[in-house]
């Protein structure tokens, strides 16, 4: 499991992806095939008191041979999921098959999908910047070199519930396919794919939670990944704007981790607690938040880092950007190495 948002104004609350059940097709001809996705919010994690939505990645399968190498996962998202009206609703949807945009940057390729005819210039900015951002992050930053990637954007009517994921069988020479899903609008959501991409570029280069090594410490992988996929999105962001603005805070959002209420932006010493919560998990297995939860919590820590207090955006060529850059590169190659960056914030 991948990115997801936590919205609740009294307690901690993640949305799990957790398998699928029977294929679903957009009616597109050149739409993919869809799974649905069962959602599982796990037990006593609280009340839904606010509307959701998120992407996520889904390993479910790979191996090698010689130098040949496959992944299986689900890309996808979901939203609106409150009861069981919700639910049937979003077994219904579809999704969008009417292509409004597409743009190529190298070897990038960004599709964006809608039901209906929206402002063709707006599109184009968007989907211009998610190619730019995603041909630059790969090439500059990490892993470091030309990578093929077909994103399809699909934009969802505003208030519909939906759950819709694409199954990927990669192989050694196919482009990386990742399906993003918005609700309403694009605005605001153009780190999205990046942030995705990031998961599955760790797989392929063994450093992800989902590796062996990982193993023994599944909980801690599972949050700094998200720290590290946030930090990824923020330096595409950054080196295709030109600038990156201060990260959105949510005033009416608070996290409730080891029953301590906490409200971004976080503490030094909150974070420590929060490193301390996820090493004392992995020491001894129990019934816990899950980590991807408490790695949403901490995933914009490193960047607001960077901001003075008053401070609006990070230019590209200032030494706050410089900074960025060079934690991206220096971080990224290893999620896990964010643990000690960040014991160390004051």
């Amino acid at each position: 499991m991948t990115r997801a948002r936590l919205i609740s104004s009294a307690a901690t609350l993640l949305l799990c992806l957790v398998g699928y059940s029977q294929l679903r097709a957009a009616t597109g001809a050149d739409s993919p095939m869809f799974h649905f996705w069962k959602l599982n919010r796990g037990p006593g994690l609280g009340t839904i008191s606010d509307s959701y939505n998120g992407n996520a990645i889904l390993i479910t399968g790979g191996g090698s041979t010689g130098r040949n190498r496959t992944l299986d996962y689900m890309t996808g998202g979901e939203a609106d999921i409150f009861d069981a009206d919700s639910l049937a609703s979003a077994q219904a949807q579809r999704a969008p098959d009417h292509q409004i945009e597409k743009q190529r940057e190298g070897d990038v390729v960004v599709q964006l999908w809608t039901f209906k005819d929206q402002d063709v210039e707006r599109a184009r900015t968007f989907t211009r910047r998610v190619a730019n951002a995603l041909h630059l992050a790969t090439t500059q930053i990490y892993p470091g070199k030309a990578t093929s990637v077909h994103v399809d954007i699909y934009v969802m009517p505003k208030g519909a519930p939906y759950s819709l994921a694409r199954k990927v069988e990669w192989k050694t020479g196919r482009p990386l396919e990742i399906a993003i899903f918005l609700p309403g609008k694009t605005e605001d959501h153009s780190d999205v794919a990046t942030h995705e991409l990031f998961h599955v570029l760790t797989v392929l280069q063994r450093t992800s939670q989902w590796w062996d090594r990982n193993k023994q410490r599944r909980n801690a992988a599972t949050a700094l990944e998200e720290v590290a996929a946030d930090l990824y999105a923020s330096c595409g962001a950054l080196l295709a704007d030109g600038y990156l603005p201060r990260p959105n805070i949510n005033p009416n959002v608070t996290y409730v981790i080891n029953d301590i209420p906490m409200k971004p932006p976080l503490t030094g010493e909150q974070v420590k607690l929060i490193l301390a919560g996820l090493r004392a998990i992995d020491a001894k297995p129990q019934a816990a938040p899950p980590a991807t939860a408490i790695g949403a919590s901490l995933g914009s820590t490193p960047i607001l880092h960077l901001f003075e207090r008053a401070q609006e955006r990070i230019e590209l060529h200032s030494s706050q950007g410089e900074k960025l850059l060079g934690m991206c590169r220096e971080l990224l190659p290893d999620p896990m190495s964010i643990e000690p960056w960040l014991e160390g914030l004051q």
